[in-house]
């Protein structure tokens, strides 16, 4: 089997269905997979019993994004995994030449592809850089939007890298993520702390500790629905749990790697947006 896809299904059964449908219409035929779909305790009339072309459909208590695709990987057995949002529609399905990318790159363990918004612009979240202090400063003041082609202050959105152009980054996004099954076993899969938001930063930061890179391949395209897979962008408790993540990623990880007095800056930053946000 080469790819095994991982999907979460919470509140969106129109979604799922349509992101399943328009996967199977446009994967290519000589490449071996199975779809495996984890239902994080939707409602009854959101769940989803049966759909063609789905080889387990697994019911779960809702632990959060990272916990239901650790529960898909442990059900699956393809050499590569696919972690694909409920609200994705493929445009261009280029995942068999993903994983005969990966198999000649040996280096690579992560690979994502290029994710455009309804209005045509790019969901930047599918390339971007690790959330260093001072890259979150420089992202904060918007230092980005001023110097796009800097690669001193654009190096969270990686403004600098043309959209269209296959480059290493730091990391893609957890709604289009194809993974080697060894890397994934070897770093432990997703951190279940994080409830959502984070963890796809989290898996590539620890990938690339073990020496593995991760590549953005804008030959896959999809469509992303933002804000429509079971979550309301604009609600309070959703706007918590990304920061919450946030502040996760920089306890775990940077603590104790930069100056302190520069981590506290970011640190009390973060505790600042979430509380206006919270009003």
């Amino acid at each position: 089997m080469d790819l095994s896809v991982i999907i979460i299904n919470y509140n969106t059964k129109s979604l799922t269905e349509k992101t399943i449908d328009l996967f199977i219409q446009t994967v290519d035929k000589d490449l071996k997979y199975e779809i495996i779909l984890v239902d994080n305790s939707s409602k009854n009339d959101e769940k989803i019993f049966k759909i063609d072309g789905v080889f387990k459909i697994i019911d779960s208590e809702n632990n959060g994004f990272g916990a239901g695709c650790n529960l898909g990987v442990k059900n699956s057995i393809g050499r590569y995994i696919l972690f694909l949002n409920s609200d994705v529609e493929f445009k261009n399905n280029k995942l068999l030449e993903a994983v005969r990318y990966m198999d000649k790159n040996l280096d690579v363990g992560i690979l994502g592809g290029k994710m455009i918004l309804q209005d045509g612009s790019l969901d930047h979240g599918c390339k971007r850089g690790f959330p260093t202090p001072f890259t979150s400063i420089s992202y904060f003041l918007k230092l980005d939007k001023i110097f796009k082609k800097s690669k001193i202050f654009g190096k969270y959105r990686l403004t600098y890298i043309p959209d269209d152009e296959l480059n290493y980054v730091d990391c893609v996004s957890g709604g289009l993520m194809v993974m080697k099954r060894s890397v994934y076993n070897q770093i432990g899969g997703f951190d279940e702390d994080y409830f959502m938001y984070g963890e796809d930063i989290d898996i590539c930061y620890r990938a690339c500790q073990k020496g593995y890179k991760t590549v953005y391949f804008p030959e896959i395209v999809v469509l992303h629905l933002k804000g429509q897979s079971g979550l309301n962008t604009k609600s309070k408790i959703t706007i918590k749990r990304f920061y919450d993540s946030m502040l996760i990623f920089y306890k775990k990880n940077y603590k104790n790697k930069y100056n302190i007095f520069l981590y506290y800056i970011v640190y009390i930053g973060i505790k600042l947006k979430k509380l206006i946000s919270s009003i």
